[in-house]
């Protein structure tokens, strides 16, 4: 495993946290301590409303454990524009903070202020929830009774900071980065982890070799937008994915486009970007006969982490898990295929999960029912979408944990896999 290397607490303009010391009581109390506005200066159809409340559950529920996935908040773009200057990238973005502290000028991929707030807010209404309400969490930060996990990346590691500040806002940071786990990349299960499972990667590289794809990226429609690109760009378009992600950046932090770049323009590339990247994640697989492999396909992106889940949520229903939480932040490519897996798929309706979006699954206990006496309750972006007894999820997910997953990785062809492009 490997250890956050957060160093010291961190300035940063989304909440007021000063380097060597936590949020006093008042900071945590003056929303003047918030330097940035998002509800005046963000635009909200491309932002989370973060000001819904997690829904009430119904009366004769408690919950005795809660799992929380969420997607890192707001970050700069993972590629540049073509031709860009790093210097111009700069005055775009502004400035971003490090995972120990450091104020510089923002990189590629990196969390912004934004994104910095949006993950506070986050934390402060699972504070909200879950410990002045439900009186489930500690009122103070246990490492035995929560656990705290991120992906190995700078944006999701910030994140899960300011998650966790907004949950406990006393939290030093010297303490998330001692409990916080972290991966070898080699292991990772928050997301499909395709370089490290040759088969899981063949299934990918299918997907980009069938004819609904094909003929999707070869239509008059989409020729004709690949040209007006690449003319405003000078350069070849290789990945719809790099170019809406830029789009999608600059309109969550209200930054006008790119010169040349309309917005039926952007309107076009988010949906052809949001279209491949669902199609690959899912395989491209819709007929019946693709049924195997489908399944093939969420056992090897989700399975592990869904095991995860299940043996956390096991372990309390059978009174071995002292823990009352696990809290999860990872990517986009982690909420669509486990939205999937779950049967969750269709509310998603092909859109990308924006920024900061978060699954919350918690265990109930229904004292009166003793037929049905554990349940399990889905919230997506604070909207309830399921409430199912605790054994019939547990069967409905159990084919999708791989027995073996080292032997199930294992490539059908011997032939060597070939580069591809999302």
């Amino acid at each position: 495993m490997k250890a956050f290397k957060w160093v010291s607490a961190l300035t940063t303009a989304a909440v007021s946290i000063s380097v060597g010391h936590s949020l006093t009581q008042t900071e945590q109390n003056d929303q003047s301590s918030f330097t940035l506005s998002p509800s005046k200066r963000y635009p909200s159809n491309h932002n989370l409303d973060l000001s819904i409340p997690i829904p009430p559950r119904p009366p004769n529920l408690s919950p005795l454990y809660v799992t929380v996935l969420t997607r890192h908040g707001h970050r700069t773009p993972l590629p540049k524009l073509p031709g860009q200057s790093i210097e111009e990238f700069h005055s775009i973005w502004g400035y971003c903070h490090t995972t120990n502290g450091d104020k510089i000028l923002c990189n590629r991929s990196q969390l912004t202020p934004l994104g910095e707030h949006q993950l506070f807010i986050i934390g402060q209404n699972l504070h909200n929830q879950y410990i002045e309400q439900d009186k489930l969490l500690p009122s103070t930060f246990d490492s035995e009774k929560l656990l705290i996990r991120s992906t190995d990346v700078p944006r999701t590691q910030l994140s899960l900071c300011r998650l966790v500040q907004g949950l406990y806002p006393t939290i030093s940071t010297d303490t998330i980065a001692k409990h916080a786990v972290v991966l070898d990349k080699s292991k990772e299960t928050l997301y499909p982890n395709e370089k490290h499972c040759a088969r899981l990667r063949e299934l990918f590289i299918q997907a980009f070799q069938t004819e609904a794809y094909l003929t999707k990226v070869n239509s008059k429609e989409v020729i004709s937008l690949k040209q007006q690109f690449e003319s405003e760009y000078n350069t070849v378009i290789v990945s719809w994915l790099d170019i809406a992600d830029e789009l999608r950046c600059r309109q969550a932090y209200n930054i006008e486009l790119p010169r040349g770049i309309t917005q039926e323009m952007a309107e076009q590339a988010n949906k052809l970007a949001e279209w491949t990247f669902y199609h690959g994640l899912t395989g491209g697989f819709s007929s019946h006969e693709q049924k195997t492999e489908k399944l093939e396909l969420a056992r090897l992106s989700m399975g592990r982490f869904l095991f995860e889940i299940l043996n956390n949520i096991q372990g309390k229903v059978n009174s071995e898990n002292v823990k009352v939480a696990s809290i999860y932040a990872a990517h986009d490519s982690t909420i669509i295929p486990l939205m999937e897996v779950l049967g969750h798929g269709h509310i998603l309706e092909g859109v990308w999960p924006t920024f900061a979006s978060n699954m919350i699954i918690e265990l109930c206990q229904d004292k009166h029912n003793n037929q049905d006496k554990y349940w399990i309750r889905v919230i997506f972006n604070n909207k309830q979408i399921d409430l199912v007894p605790f054994d019939k999820w547990k069967t409905d997910i159990l084919h999708l944990i791989p027995d073996d997953f080292e032997k199930e990785c294992i490539a059908h062809s011997k032939d060597a896999l070939p580069d591809y492009r999302w």
